[in-house]
Formats: C-alpha cells, sequence, structure tokens
C-alpha cells in the first residue's frame, strides 16, 4: 500500500490545545482545502476521505500523542 508521510515542524503563536481542535474539526479543515476538494469523515475512527482534482484517497490520522 503507497504511504504519504508528512514531517515537518511548524511553530504556532497559540496553544496547542487550540491546534489540536481545530485540526480535528472537520468543517474548518473542509473549509481551508481549495476549490474543487472535499474532506468527509470515513467508517473508520480518525479516518477521512479527501478528493481533490488528481487525488482521491483516504486519510488516517496516526500518532495523536
Amino acid at each position: 500500500m503507497p504511504t504519504l508521510a508528512l514531517n515537518d515542524d511548524l511553530v504556532l503563536p497559540v496553544a496547542q490545545s487550540t491546534v489540536w481542535k481545530a485540526l480535528h474539526d472537520l468543517a474548518l479543515v473542509g473549509d481551508a482545502l481549495p476549490d474543487g476538494a472535499s474532506l468527509a469523515a470515513a467508517d473508520a475512527a480518525r479516518a477521512f476521505t479527501l478528493a481533490m482534482p488528481g487525488f482521491d484517497g483516504r486519510v488516517l490520522l496516526l500518532d495523536l500523542d
């Protein structure tokens, strides 16, 4: 199964709890996607379907702690 790992550091001037809350807000994340993209909850916990022009796949959130 092909995978994509995104590893980078970004320091935000807000509390970590605020960032985690925003990243788990499906509507907020969906609104931040470009036109033509969609994000929806999938059948498993912490799993989402992501559709963008040229990409259609599943996003699974791991290592949340």
